[in-house]
């Protein structure tokens, strides 16, 4: 009987946790608001519910990103994040939003347990099993022709890079 209430509050364990991943990521990212505030804002959120010091670094004001691109790179972080919040047993993460010369990248590192043996992400393989939400990640990222690299970090840790194509308007003096 003990193993039976043991499996009872293991399931409502997990179902309280996927009913809080599914509120994330049905939050609405409203049209016009810009990754300059969306970003800060969900890393304020994952410090409020974690015992995480994330680190955000990212350029200022608005980078004219199109609709798609900001959805997805939101969204890639919002998953990084759950990621090390479920998986890492982590002290610290970094959310990076970088702009290079043809495209935009996004970086979330943490300094926990690192990958399990074996694990990796390059390109187009996923492990068969599990990972929904890195797969959903990558089938969003393949579409708009970007990619995403999950390696553990030679500091300890995993880091998740996306990329997605995308030059900069540059603005005549």
């Amino acid at each position: 009987k003990g193993n039976l209430v043991d499996l009872e509050q293991a399931i409502r364990e997990a179902l309280t946790e996927l009913r809080k991943t599914v509120g994330r990521l049905r939050e609405p990212l409203e049209a016009d608001l810009q990754l300059d505030h969306a970003l800060p804002r969900l890393v304020d959120s994952f410090r409020q519910s974690s015992q995480l010091s994330i680190h955000l670094e990212m350029p200022s004001g608005d980078l004219q990103l199109p609709d798609t691109h900001r959805l997805a790179l939101y969204r890639a972080a919002q998953e990084g994040l759950t990621n090390v919040q479920r998986h890492a047993a982590a002290t610290q993460a970094w959310l990076r939003l970088q702009c290079l010369a043809a495209s935009i990248q996004l970086e979330v590192e943490d300094n926990g347990r690192g990958l399990p043996q074996g694990f990796a992400l390059s390109g187009s393989s996923l492990p068969a099993s599990g990972s929904y939400g890195l797969r959903g990640m990558q089938e969003r990222l393949a579409q708009l022709g970007g990619r995403m690299e999950l390696e553990a970090r030679p500091e300890g840790g995993t880091r998740l890079r996306v990329s997605l194509p995308f030059t900069p308007e540059r603005k005549n003096a």
